[in-house]
C-alpha cells in the first residue's frame, strides 16, 4: 500500500533468487528512508517469454524499458532503480526534480576509477558507441560532454513517447551495437536531441569501493569529514587485508578513490552495484 496520496512509486526489475534478495534489501531501504513504496517486476508481468540462454548479452534489459511502460500505465511520478541499489535518508529529494519530456539519469562513475589524473572519455568521439550513433541519428557532436547510468531513471507520463522510442531499437537488437542494452540507447537518444538536464552525481558505486570506504561514508557525521574520507591527497598507510589502500584509517578503492565527489554530502541519493547480500546487509544496517 501507498504511503502516500500522491501517484508516485520507485520500481525495479528481479528474477532469480539472489537478484529477489537484493530487491527486497532495496525495499527494505526504501521503506525506511522514503514516503514511496517499491514495486518488484518479474518476467509473468510481461508478454516476452523468459530464455536468456537464447538472448543476445544486454538484451535482458528490455525488461527495464518493459517495466517503465508499464509502470507509467497507473503511477505519475516515477523512480526506477536497479535492484542491486540501496537508498540512503537523502532519497525524496529525487522527487524535487523537474522533468521535461525525458528521463533524468545520474552522470556516470566509471571514468573516476581510473588511473589518477586520468582524463574524461571524450563521448563525442564519433567512434564511441559508433554504430549507435548512426542508427538512431547522432549527426552532430556538440553535444553535453557526458553519459549518463540507467541505473536510476526519474520520469513521468510526458516521458512515455521517449521510452517506446527505445523499445523500438529493440526490434533489431544488436549487442554489439548496444553493449549496454538500454543504457546505450537512452545516452544516444539524450546526445541526439541534446537533452541537457540530469541529476548530476547523486550515488556512490557500492560494487568499486572498499566496504571500509563506503561504511565512512554512511558514519560520516559532517561534510568536512565526508570530504576528508574521499581526499585524494591523503597519505596512504599500507594495505588491508582484502589488498585496498589504508588512508587515515580509511581503505580506498584498488580504481582510485571517487572522482571526487565535492560537496555532495547531502545529495547523495542511493548505493548502487554490488551484487553481495552480505555487503548490502551491512550497509543497510549501519544506514538504519
Amino acid at each position: 500500500m501507498l504511503k502516500s496520496s500522491m501517484s508516485r512509486v520507485f520500481i525495479t526489475f528481479a528474477v532469480g533468487e539472489q537478484y529477489e534478495k537484493l530487491s527486497e534489501l532495496l525495499r527494505e531501504s526504501i521503506d525506511r528512508f522514503s514516503e514511496y513504496e517499491l514495486v518488484i517486476y518479474k518476467p509473468e508481468d510481461f508478454d516476452i517469454k523468459w530464455e536468456p540462454e537464447n538472448w543476445q548479452p544486454s538484451y535482458i534489459y528490455i525488461y527495464k524499458v518493459l517495466s517503465c511502460l508499464k509502470a507509467l500505465e497507473t503511477y505519475d511520478e516515477i523512480v526506477w532503480l536497479d535492484n542491486d541499489c540501496l537508498v540512503t535518508k537523502n532519497i525524496d529529494k529525487i522527487w524535487k526534480r523537474k522533468i521535461d519530456n525525458y528521463p533524468l539519469l545520474p552522470n556516470e562513475r566509471f571514468n573516476n576509477f581510473h588511473i589518477w589524473p586520468s582524463e574524461k572519455p571524450n563521448y563525442q568521439n564519433v567512434n564511441f558507441l559508433g554504430n549507435a550513433k548512426r542508427i538512431i541519428g547522432v549527426i552532430d557532436t556538440n553535444f553535453n560532454n557526458c553519459y549518463l547510468q540507467a541505473c536510476c531513471m526519474v520520469f513521468n507520463k510526458n516521458c512515455l513517447d521517449f521510452f517506446k522510442e527505445v523499445l523500438q531499437h529493440y526490434q533489431n537488437f544488436n549487442s554489439d551495437v548496444y553493449p549496454y542494452g538500454d543504457e546505450s540507447i537512452i545516452n544516444c537518444i539524450i546526445w541526439r536531441d541534446k537533452l541537457s538536464n540530469n541529476l548530476g552525481n547523486v550515488f556512490l558505486c557500492s560494487h568499486y569501493f572498499s566496504p571500509y570506504l563506503i561504511e565512512g561514508f554512511i558514519k560520516s557525521k559532517d561534510s568536512e569529514e565526508y570530504k576528508r574520507l574521499f581526499d585524494i591527497s591523503l597519505r596512504c598507510d599500507g594495505v588491508d587485508e582484502d589488498g585496498f589502500i589504508l588512508s587515515h584509517g580509511f581503505s580506498l578503492a584498488r580504481h582510485n578513490r571517487i572522482g571526487l565527489i565535492n560537496n555532495n554530502f547531502e545529495n547523495l541519493l542511493f548505493l548502487h552495484g554490488s551484487k553481495r547480500l552480505d555487503i548490502h546487509n551491512k550497509y543497510l544496517s549501519l544506514m538504519k
